[in-house]
């Protein structure tokens, strides 16, 4: 994963700890990423193609990460996981 990619994710994970993101409908009313989700959420997605391939991947990836991080934070004293947030 690039660092430019990895800043990007870290920013989406970040701002939606604070700010859950609203459930996307089904079928999609519009192709307008404005009119289906925040504005943040559709900025976020207004990237090159190649950044928008790679947070794809990310997110394909999202419940390993997950699980390894989990392992990990449960193998340090004074960390605990709730959800997708670590509290030291």
């Amino acid at each position: 994963m690039k660092h430019e990619t990895l800043k990007k994710v870290v920013a989406y994970l970040t701002y939606h700890a604070d700010n859950p993101p609203k459930e996307i409908e089904k079928p999609l009313k519009s192709v307008n990423m404005n009119e289906v989700v925040s504005q943040w959420d559709a900025d976020f997605v207004s990237v090159p193609q190649e950044t928008l391939f790679e947070l794809i991947l990310v997110g394909t990836f999202e419940t390993s990460i997950i699980a390894v991080f989990a392992y990990v934070c449960n193998s340090s004293k004074g960390c605990q996981l709730y959800g997708h947030q670590v509290v030291a």
